[in-house]
């Protein structure tokens, strides 16, 4: 879903901010890659909030510096010329609060007992991304033989909900949930489903920042990070463990809370698109 989220606004963003008039800002004018504090956005020209630039884009939103770049008198005269900045990450939640502009949030949800089955696949069986979460004795082995739940545990648990509500509600899991369930319902936030994608892609050019989104066009701009196809021994470990209902049974306790805030999101999934999306 990030992958392909990342075509969508990389999409909207050109299309928003490529004016015909020199007058206007251009996309890669907003930040210009060139400058020492945007070099390193793994995203550009979005706006860097993954995991390892979103503390330092923070600092600079919060700071208003450099201020060329990111103080209030170049962010308004942006705001006012049309320009609209998107930013990319999953670390984005909270940014909104340090951005002295209109500011809202749009994410992309999945069941978490598809997504974590996808991300073993991934990364555990398929050793995607040159085995980036293995460790020595895996890579020594030349094998990620663990099944569900030891994987569960070797990444240290769910950790879906610290992204839709950081801060300090990490070590009170029923506070967590709740603060997630919070943020999904401000009139600053919306999702899409990964089930509906359609429909959500359909909602989003409600949108007046995306109403010239053309779907069609989309995997032109998408940044394919597709997972190597498992051979016949990776494939029967999966296909083992899927079919174990009491190992299947106990990763859905495990993912109960996640599951919990994407129930919610589901039952209101219609509802908030009904209404109008507001600056937080």
């Amino acid at each position: 879903g990030g992958t392909f989220f990342h075509s969508v606004l990389r999409q909207a963003e050109r299309r928003v901010n490529r004016k015909p008039k020199q007058e206007a800002f251009l996309g890669e004018e907003l930040f210009p890659h060139d400058h020492e504090s945007i070099a390193q956005w793994i995203t550009w020209p979005l706006v860097d909030t993954t995991r390892e630039n979103y503390a330092a884009t923070r600092r600079h939103f919060a700071t208003g510096e450099p201020a060329e770049y990111f103080g209030v008198d170049r962010l308004r005269k942006m705001y006012e010329s049309g320009a609209r900045i998107f930013s990319k990450g999953s670390y984005g939640m909270g940014l909104c609060e340090v951005v002295d502009a209109p500011c809202a949030y749009i994410t992309i949800l999945r069941d978490p007992v598809e997504r974590f089955l996808s991300h073993y696949k991934y990364s555990c069986l398929a050793g995607a991304e040159n085995r980036r979460l293995w460790n020595k004795a895996m890579k020594d082995k030349g094998e990620c033989a663990m099944d569900l739940l030891e994987w569960h545990d070797y990444l240290g648990g769910d950790d879906w909900l610290h992204i839709l509500a950081p801060g300090g509600q990490a070590e009170n899991k029923d506070a967590q949930v709740a603060a997630a369930i919070a943020n999904l319902d401000k009139a600053c936030f919306k999702f899409l489903l990964t089930e509906k994608l359609d429909d959500g892609l359909e909602k989003l050019t409600t949108l007046p920042d995306f109403a010239r989104l053309n779907a069609t066009l989309l995997p032109n701009f998408a940044q394919h990070n597709e997972a190597p196809e498992l051979d016949a021994h990776q494939q029967r470990l999966y296909d083992t463990h899927v079919a174990n209902e009491g190992m299947m049974a106990q990763l859905r306790r495990n993912l109960r809370k996640s599951l919990a805030v994407y129930a919610h999101a589901t039952r209101t999934y219609e509802r908030k698109w009904q209404h109008r999306l507001l600056s937080c």
